[in-house]
């Protein structure tokens, strides 16, 4: 069960156009930078790694820390997760914007605003379930994973068209003044709610995921730079593979599992993780390599980039 703050109903549409804006700025970021990136590699010197790094530091440190982020929110409160997480995001954006001066500058802070971001998307999802009554759960939930599609598309248009105008710390900038309006929404619009069972965290589940899916991606990134047979990623690779094998028994033997093992016995339920793996890897695979492409190689503006590469993918 539960518990949340009385008279919501009346204002659960309001409430979920704040969580949808306060998704946007989650989906947006993992999008925006990809237009900047030729503006990074010219005034950065910043190589095709780095550029790399760059983008997957933001979705990397979300990835592994998603699920230990929406169990904290779950134990200690969905709001002030959801709150901190949109300050974390705004700061550094901010400071990203007026400081960065280096590669490793920008790359960390993407990683810090993965953090935010990995407290922020399912503290939305919690707040839409709980407010909503179980004959609208559905289009509630429907919406605000129609707002997490939305939120790429915008990211384009938006990031071409902040590069193009200001330059590449735009796009850092961008996510303040939207994050300050959805802060401001939430204090008054959003209620607090928690999981009532208060369920132990599963520690040592989450160390278990972390390292896992950080070997295993850290791999990948770095093999195209130090060979795909190499004894660094062959050994990174292996410590991810015996790390996840020990994360799946570690979940299936505790009393209170981070990730119930035993959801992977529907197939309809793995056949559209996969499927959604997939299609993920497709568009920001070739989200990166054509936001290089196009100013580079064909000489379009970054907002002509953008638009191109919206027209390719979404069409």
């Amino acid at each position: 069960m539960t518990e949340v703050v009385e008279d919501v109903y009346d204002r659960r549409w309001a409430i979920l156009a704040v969580m949808s804006l306060s998704l946007i700025i989650v989906v947006l970021n993992n999008v925006t930078l990809n237009v900047a990136l030729p503006e990074l590699s010219k005034e950065l010197e910043a190589d095709n790694t780095d550029l790399q790094w760059m983008v997957d530091a933001y979705a990397l440190v979300f990835g592994v820390t998603l699920f230990v982020m929406g169990a904290l929110g779950d134990r200690f409160g969905r709001k002030p997760a959801l709150q901190l997480g949109l300050v974390i995001v705004a700061l550094t954006s901010g400071a990203t914007a007026m400081y960065a001066s280096t590669s490793e500058h920008v790359i960390i802070a993407r990683a810090v605003m993965g953090i935010g971001a990995a407290l922020v998307m399912p503290a939305t999802l919690s707040v839409v379930v709980v407010v909503f009554p179980s004959e609208e759960r559905g289009k509630a939930v429907g919406i605000w994973a129609a707002m997490a599609g939305a939120g790429a598309p915008i990211g384009l248009i938006v990031g071409g068209w902040s590069v193009e105008n200001y330059g590449w710390e735009m796009v850092f900038w961008i996510n303040v003044p939207v994050i300050i309006v959805a802060l401001i929404l939430g204090i008054f619009l959003v209620p607090n709610s928690k999981d009532s069972q208060e369920r132990p965290l599963d520690f040592i589940g989450s160390v278990l995921s972390i390292g896992a899916l950080l070997s295993v991606l850290y791999a990948i990134i770095e093999a195209p730079n130090v060979g795909w047979t190499s004894l660094e990623t062959l050994g990174i690779a292996g410590l991810g593979l015996v790390l996840t094998f020990a994360f799946i028994k570690w979940e299936r033997s505790t009393e209170h599992p981070m990730l119930p093992i035993g959801l992977f016995k529907n197939m309809g339920f793995t056949m559209g993780l996969v499927a959604i793996t997939l299609a993920f890897f497709v568009m920001f695979s070739f989200m990166f390599t054509q936001m290089l492409h196009f100013p580079l190689v064909r000489g379009l503006t970054d907002l002509a980039a953008a638009i191109s590469l919206f027209h390719f993918h979404w069409a």
